[in-house]
């Protein structure tokens, strides 16, 4: 609970630039799992934000299978072992098409040649349900069943792409801090201007956060309000320049433009260790 106190109330603090004085005293590994938890409460926000969107998915696909006048889909494979797709270390899909027959004792779906076997529910113990492939060879003519089916897989893997997502999300905000942290080493050391490298990093890790809660404010803007093609690249690029503004405002703030003479002082009494020396 004190974990969480703490968290939110880094979250504000992150929000006001006049307090990056307080925040660069904290240590890279605090900083570092404040902006995984950053990236994670933005992740869980966004769901239940787009949870109407999600609920949507059926409408959609009718919407989509609507602007065919046929769709028919005649498979014709040829395997040498069965494809097992997991999820959570189980198996969910298994598809095996050198057998015509056979019994769903694992996972949600099996895949024969002929038959197509699943379990109605995502969770608890029901009976298997099994179907003709041919049934689904015409998707237009079975829509109801085609769009249960694409919605049903939707559904499953969404748990796995939600976390490859965040996953992505993550290294990408990594690169770009990394990209920020460069470019400000490389204009604070031609410019004179002394800020210490771990200060760097912590004040480039917190103003991410005024860019990721502009970006949960203007995305759902986007998609629920007005999914015009510039509000879209509003959504996009402000967040980002926010952050880069506070970036910009805290590092100001908190380094001190030196003198050759001074910077040599500074060097000669050992006060210097943070600062990265850019060879030229």
């Amino acid at each position: 609970m004190k974990r969480s106190i703490h968290f939110f109330k880094t979250i504000g603090t992150s929000l006001n630039p006049s307090s990056y004085g307080d925040l660069i005293e904290r240590s890279n590994k605090s900083a570092f799992k404040y902006y995984f938890s950053l990236i994670y409460l933005a992740f869980i926000v966004s769901v239940l934000i787009f949870l109407p969107f999600i609920g949507q998915i059926p409408n959609k696909l009718d919407a989509a299978l609507s602007h065919f006048d046929q769709l028919e889909v005649n498979l014709k494979t040829e395997m040498n072992s069965r494809l097992v797709i997991p999820f959570a270390g189980s198996p969910l899909i298994t598809i095996d098409t050198r057998i015509d027959e056979a019994e769903l004792t694992q996972g949600k779906v099996l895949v024969t040649d002929k038959n197509v076997y699943y379990r109605p529910r995502l969770w608890g113990k029901q009976n298997v349900v099994q179907e003709k492939i041919s049934k689904y060879e015409n998707l237009l003519q079975n829509k109801e069943n085609t769009i249960w089916f694409l919605t049903s897989v939707i559904f499953l893997m969404m748990p796995t792409l939600v976390f490859l997502l965040y996953a992505a999300v993550a290294i990408k905000g990594i690169l770009l801090l990394a990209l920020e942290l460069f470019v400000a080493l490389v204009i604070t050391r031609i410019a004179r201007f002394y800020i210490g490298f771990n200060e760097l990093l912590r004040i480039a890790i917190y103003s991410a956060t005024p860019g990721v809660v502009l970006f949960l404010v203007l995305h759902p803007l986007y998609y629920y309000v007005a999914p015009e093609q510039w509000v879209r690249y509003v959504a996009k690029f402000v967040p980002l320049a926010v952050s880069l503004l506070y970036f910009i405002v805290a590092v100001k703030s908190n380094g001190v433009r030196e003198t050759p003479k001074q910077r040599n002082q500074r060097k000669r009494k050992g006060k210097g260790a943070e600062y990265v020396e850019l060879k030229g």
